[in-house]
C-alpha cells in the first residue's frame, strides 16, 4: 500500500484531500505544524490510530468537513475541533469476542451541524457541546442483538441536540424505550410495558424534538413498525415532512404485547405536511399506512408514493399491479376533480389576496396571467412597514415605502376597500404622503376600516423619531363611511364643533397612545352618537376622564402608571355597557354608574402588591355595582381585600356569576383567597385557572390559617380548567380537594406546561380531562382538537 506523505501539503494550497486505501505518514510535530488550507478531509480504508486522529484535527484547523470510512485501528475515537461542521464516520461492526473491539467515542465539536454514523459500533458513545447540531443520521444494520445496543448509545446524541431539525435513523422506536411515558399515557392507557420503564436507555419523559421539521425514517409497516413510528412522532409536533425508506429487516419484528397487537394506532401529527413512501410495495400493510394518512384530520397537503421493487427470498420482487392498490372510493374519500387556483371564480382569488399583506399580494398576483389584474381590485389593503427590505440608513427603506404605496393608490381602480391599513415609522417629511394615503382612503377607497400604526415597535425609533408625531384630521371622516378606526402613536384633531357635527358612521374606535384631554374624550363620544366600541391604550392628557354614552357597549381601559400628573378620578356612565375591562389603570377614585347591563368584568394589574393593590382595590369595588355580572376575569388579591376595611358588604353576592377567570398560584395563601371568592359565586358553573406571573412573594398568613384545611363552597360549579398544569405538589393538593368537595363538579381539566421566566409555554400535547358523570369514580382521558 501506498505511504502518503502528509507533509507535501504544508508546500501547496490543497483545501480538499480525499485518500482511499493507503498508509497516512504523519510528520512527528503536526499538531503544531498547521497545515491552513485544508478544509475538507475524506479517509477511506486508511489506517488510523486515535493519536493519528487528534494530531489530524489539530494540525488542519481550518478543517470544516471530515469523513472516516472503513478505516481501521480507533480504539478511543476523539473527535474534538472547535471548527468542523460535517462528520461522517463509517466503521463497520466487531465482533463480542474480538480483542480488539472499539471502545469509547466521543464527539466534542461546538460547532457541528451534520452528523452521519453509519456502522459505528462502540461499547460507549459520547456527545458534548453539539448545540449546533442541526441534521443526524445514524444507520445500523437491523440486527436487535448485534445493533440495538450500539444504535441505542448514539441516538442518545438527540438529548443533546435542542436545535435538531432533520433525523434520519431506522424504526426501532418500540424496543428503545425513551417514549416510555408516552406509549403507557397516550397510546395505551391500560398497558405497562416493563421494557419501556426498566429501560436504562430511556430519555427523560420531558424530552421533544421540538425543532425537528424533516425525519427520514427506515421502517416497515407492519403494527410493531406503525407503534413504534407513532411513538416517534409524539416526540415531533412541528414535523412538517415525513420521508419513509425501505428497511431490510435481517430479523423478524419482536412481539408485541397482546394489547396492541390490533389496537388501532394513532398518529400525532399536527403540522406534517407531506409524506414520501419510497418503499412502496402495495402490500397490505403499505395500504393499511395509507388508509391512516389519508384519513388524518390535520395539516396534511401531499402523500407521495415511490414504487419499489422489494426483496423476497433474496431475489426481486416485481411491484404488485395497479388495480391492488386501494381505489378512493375504497378509501371512503370522494375523489377530487384535477383543477388548478385559476379555476376558482374570481371573488375566491380575491379574498385569498386580501389575507396577504399588500406587497405579498402584489407579488403572488404575477404567478399568473389571470392573477396580474386582480391585485387592484383586492378588497383589504395592509401595508406593513416590516415586510419591506430594511436599508441603511432607515430613510432609504421609508422611500421605497412611500413610494410603494404611492404607485398602489394611483393604479388601483376606485373600487371600495373594506379595511385599509397602514404601519409606518412617520416622519414629518412624509406628512403628505400620509395625508393624502388618509384622504384617499376615506373619501375615493370608502374604506369601512381604518388602521394607522404609525409607531410599529421599539427597534425603529431613536432620538430622530420621538419628536415627530402625525397629526390625524378627524374630520375627514365626515366625507366617508369609516365604521372601525385604529390610530396608534399620533396627534388627534378634533373640528371645533364635533358635539354637534356627528361622525355618525363610526361604531368602534382603538386609540393607542394618542394624548386625548378630558374635554377631547368628552367631545369625541358626543361626536360618535353610534359607538359601540371604546379602546383606550396608553393614552395621556387626562385627569377626570368621563366615558358617558348611551350608545356603548364595550370599554377596554389599558393604561400604565404615571410618576407625575396621575388621573385623578374615572366616571363610566353607559346603561347599555357589556364589558368592562381595566389594564394596570392608576385613577384615585373610580365611578361607575348605570351598570346594570354589565355582564362581563375583567380587571388585570402587574403582580406587585407594593405598586398595584392601592389601584386593584379601587377597580375590584365597582363589582358592588354589578348586579348582573355573568363572566369575571381577575387575579388573587382577594383574601387581602376581602379581610380589609375596603372589603364588601357583608350582604354581597355575585348571585349571576357563571364564568370566574381567576389569575393564581396554589399556595395555601392562595387557596384561602379562592375560598373566601367562592363563597361570593354560589352560582359559578365554570372557573379557569391562569398563572398570575408573580413579582412579589405572598403576605403572610395568621398562624391559624397556615395548616387549616381549605373548604370550597361550590355547589353549582361544573368545570374547572387548569392552564397551565405543571405538576406540582400544591396543584396536586388543589386538584385532590376539588374532587373531593365537587358536589356537582363533572370535569376538571389540566392543560400541560410550563413556566419560563415567568412566561407560561404550553406543551403540544393534548390536555389531560379528569371526568364524572353518572358515577362517583373520576375517569381520566386525553381531549383531542383542542385550543
Amino acid at each position: 500500500m501506498y505511504d502518503f506523505p502528509f507533509s507535501v501539503l504544508r508546500n501547496g494550497c490543497v483545501e480538499i484531500l480525499s485518500l482511499t486505501r493507503c498508509y497516512l505518514n504523519l510528520p512527528a510535530n503536526l499538531s503544531t505544524m498547521r497545515f491552513g488550507s485544508i478544509a475538507s478531509m475524506v479517509l477511506d480504508d486508511v489506517y488510523l490510530t486515535d493519536q493519528m486522529v487528534e494530531d489530524l484535527l489539530l494540525g488542519c484547523p481550518n478543517l470544516e468537513a471530515s469523513e472516516i470510512l472503513g478505516c481501521r485501528g480507533p480504539m478511543h475515537l476523539k473527535i474534538c475541533s472547535k471548527g468542523l461542521k460535517r462528520l461522517r464516520i463509517v466503521l463497520g461492526y466487531y465482533f463480542p469476542d474480538d480483542p480488539e473491539k472499539r471502545q469509547t467515542f466521543l464527539v466534542d465539536c461546538p460547532n457541528i451541524c451534520s452528523i452521519n454514523l453509519d456502522l459505528c459500533a462502540f461499547e460507549e458513545s459520547t456527545f458534548k457541546n453539539v448545540s449546533s447540531l442541526v441534521e443526524f443520521r445514524a444507520d445500523f444494520v437491523h440486527r436487535i442483538h448485534q445493533s440495538y445496543h450500539q444504535w441505542s448509545k448514539v441516538v442518545r446524541v438527540l438529548e443533546q441536540a435542542p436545535n435538531l431539525k432533520i433525523l434520519n435513523v431506522q424504526n426501532w422506536w418500540f424496543k428503545a424505550g425513551p417514549f416510555c411515558f408516552i406509549f403507557s399515557v397516550v397510546i395505551m392507557p391500560k398497558y405497562v410495558s416493563n421494557v419501556f420503564l426498566t429501560s436504562k436507555d430511556t430519555f427523560p419523559k420531558s424530552f421533544m424534538l421540538h425543532n425537528l421539521t424533516v425525519l427520514v425514517l427506515r421502517t416497515g409497516f407492519t403494527q410493531y413498525d406503525l407503534v413504534g413510528m407513532a411513538a416517534m412522532l409524539k416526540l415531533c409536533p412541528n414535523l412538517k415532512t415525513l420521508i419513509l425508506e425501505f428497511l431490510f429487516k435481517v430479523e423478524k419484528d419482536e412481539s408485541l404485547p397482546e394489547e396492541l397487537l390490533d389496537k388501532p394506532v394513532e398518529f400525532n401529527m399536527p403540522c406534517l405536511k407531506q409524506v414520501t413512501m419510497e418503499a412502496y410495495t402495495g402490500s397490505e400493510d403499505d395500504d393499511k399506512f395509507m388508509k391512516i394518512l389519508m384519513r388524518h384530520e390535520g395539516a396534511l397537503e401531499k402523500i407521495v408514493v415511490v414504487p419499489f421493487q422489494g426483496f423476497e427470498n433474496g431475489e426481486k420482487k416485481s411491484l404488485p399491479p395497479v388495480e391492488s392498490k386501494p381505489t378512493m372510493e375504497e378509501l371512503g374519500i370522494n375523489e377530487i376533480p384535477n383543477r388548478t387556483l385559476n379555476d376558482l371564480p374570481d371573488e375566491i382569488l380575491l379574498h385569498i389576496l386580501s389575507l396577504l399583506p399588500t406587497l405579498d399580494a402584489v407579488q403572488t398576483s404575477l404567478i399568473s396571467h389571470k392573477w396580474r389584474p386582480l391585485w387592484s381590485r383586492v378588497p383589504s389593503l395592509n401595508f406593513d412597514y416590516q415586510l419591506f427590505p430594511p436599508s441603511e440608513p432607515l430613510e432609504y427603506t421609508s422611500q421605497f415605502y412611500a413610494e410603494f404605496i404611492d404607485r398602489v393608490l394611483i393604479f388601483r381602480a376606485n373600487s371600495p376597500v373594506h379595511t385599509f391599513r397602514l404601519s409606518f415609522i412617520y416622519h414629518s417629511y412624509y406628512g403628505s404622503h400620509v395625508e393624502s394615503w388618509v384622504r384617499s382612503a376615506v373619501t375615493r377607497l370608502r374604506a369601512r376600516e381604518l388602521y394607522l400604526d404609525l409607531f410599529v415597535h421599539d427597534d425603529f425609533h431613536d432620538v430622530e423619531t420621538v419628536n415627530h408625531w402625525y397629526d390625524f384630521p378627524f374630520s375627514v371622516l365626515r366625507n366617508g363611511c369609516v365604521e372601525k378606526l385604529g390610530l396608534t402613536r399620533c396627534y388627534l384633531t378634533l373640528p371645533a364643533k364635533l358635539s354637534t357635527r356627528r361622525v355618525w358612521s363610526i361604531r368602534s374606535l382603538f386609540l393607542d397612545q394618542v394624548y386625548l384631554a378630558d374635554q377631547m374624550v368628552k367631545d369625541l363620544i358626543l361626536g360618535c352618537p353610534n359607538l359601540e366600541e371604546l379602546e383606550l391604550q396608553k393614552c395621556s392628557g387626562h385627569r377626570h376622564l368621563k366615558i358617558c354614552s348611551k350608545r356603548l357597549k364595550r370599554l377596554t381601559l389599558g393604561m400604565f402608571f404615571e410618576s407625575s400628573k396621575q388621573r385623578e378620578t374615572l366616571l363610566v356612565d353607559c346603561p347599555n355597557l357589556r364589558s368592562i375591562s381595566f389594564n394596570c389603570c392608576s385613577f384615585f377614585r373610580l365611578e361607575l354608574k348605570n351598570a346594570s347591563s354589565l355582564v362581563e368584568f375583567r380587571v388585570d394589574f402587574v403582580h406587585m402588591i407594593h405598586l398595584s393593590y392601592s389601584y386593584w382595590i379601587k377597580v375590584v369595588g365597582l363589582l358592588e355595582q354589578v348586579p348582573n355580572l355573568k363572566h369575571l376575569h381577575v387575579q388573587n388579591w382577594l383574601f387581602m381585600f376581602l379581610t380589609s376595611k375596603d372589603s364588601f358588604p357583608e350582604s354581597f353576592m355575585l348571585h349571576n356569576l357563571k364564568i370566574l377567570e381567576l389569575r393564581t398560584g396554589f399556595t395555601q395563601y392562595d387557596l384561602v383567597g379562592i375560598a373566601a371568592l367562592l363563597k361570593l359565586c354560589l352560582n359559578l358553573e365554570t372557573m379557569i385557572l391562569v398563572y398570575p406571573r408573580k413579582f412579589d412573594p405572598d403576605e403572610s398568613l395568621p398562624e391559624e390559617l397556615l395548616d387549616k384545611p381549605v373548604e370550597f363552597s361550590i355547589p353549582s360549579l361544573k368545570q374547572v380548567t387548569i392552564k397551565p398544569y405543571t405538576g406540582t405538589e400544591d396543584e396536586g393538593k388543589f386538584v385532590k380537594i376539588l374532587t373531593e368537595q365537587g358536589v356537582v363538579l363533572e370535569k376538571i381539566v389540566l392543560v400541560h406546561g410550563q413556566v419560563e421566566n415567568r412566561v407560561v409555554v404550553l406543551k403540544s400535547v393534548p390536555p389531560v380531562v379528569m371526568y364524572k358523570k353518572g358515577s362517583q369514580t373520576w375517569n381520566y382521558s386525553l381531549l383531542r382538537n383542542s385550543n
